[in-house]
């Protein structure tokens, strides 16, 4: 079922999702092979730094190539879009480069997504947090203004960020030595195909990290007896975290 706005786009495609879910990565990658090119060019774009930024998709020639559209559509050199299509293209932009250490227009980003009338208040609390870390900034105080954002939305996928935005910092806080604010972030849901695939697993991952840190073992490991119950089926870049997720359990269970 479509959760309240998710894009029409990632209906019909739950092959994809339940691939993604199950950490099926080689399938995976395989469905989305086949549906990016039936997308519009700027959602099929958005897709591919999304999933290089967030589901441990190669960062290949192809989200080169994406980037670079999606440079071209705010140079103007594409045919002209929404004002809202051009500013998910600068966000989705503007995370892309962070995290490849470029922050070149990021400020200038964040004043224009600050300046719109539609809502992109989460999309620039995540920029700032990047910045920050980039910067090696004041990363808690930044973390804190997205958790403050995070904590006022109500659920459903297009009012979250896609979900992301709590995953984020279930592991910023982590970081930062935070645990109860990780744990709060981690048990905030988001609902959808999108988030069910995407979302879902790394939280329950994120879940049971900070419950070990804040000592309720038994929160840790029902958390992840669910991750590894969804991502039953492992494998390629997935592997290697389910494979970390099942000796911190066992770890867990020994004390």
């Amino acid at each position: 079922m479509r959760a309240l706005g998710e894009p029409e786009v990632w209906v019909g495609h739950e092959t994809t999702w339940t691939a993604l879910a199950g950490g099926d990565y080689a399938d995976w990658l395989n469905q989305l092979q086949a549906w990016l090119p039936t997308l519009p060019p700027r959602d099929a774009a958005d897709f591919r730094i999304i999933s290089a930024l967030f589901l441990g998709a190669p960062a290949d020639s192809e989200v080169a190539a994406a980037a670079r559209y999606l440079a071209a559509l705010q140079g103007g050199q594409q045919p002209p879009i929404s004002v809202k299509d051009l500013l998910d293209a600068k966000c989705w932009l503007a995370q892309w480069r962070l995290a490849q250490g470029r922050e070149a227009g990021s400020d200038a980003v964040i004043r224009q997504l600050r300046q719109s009338t539609l809502p992109y208040t989460q999309c620039t609390a995540l920029l700032e947090l990047a910045l920050a870390e980039h910067r090696r900034g004041d990363v808690r105080s930044a973390a804190l203004r997205l958790d403050s954002i995070s904590r006022g939305l109500g659920a459903g996928v297009g009012s979250g960020f896609y979900g992301m935005g709590n995953l984020v910092l279930a592991r910023t806080f982590l970081r930062l030595g935070d645990p109860g604010r990780a744990l709060a972030a981690a048990r905030r849901r988001c609902y959808g195909l999108f988030c069910d695939g995407i979302v879902i697993p790394s939280q329950r991952l994120a879940e049971a990290r900070a419950a070990v840190e804040v000592g309720d073992t038994l929160a840790a490991v029902r958390a992840f007896d669910e991750y590894l119950s969804l991502r039953s089926h492992a494998d390629g870049a997935w592997r290697g975290e389910a494979d970390s997720a099942r000796a911190e359990r066992a770890q867990l269970i020994k004390r």
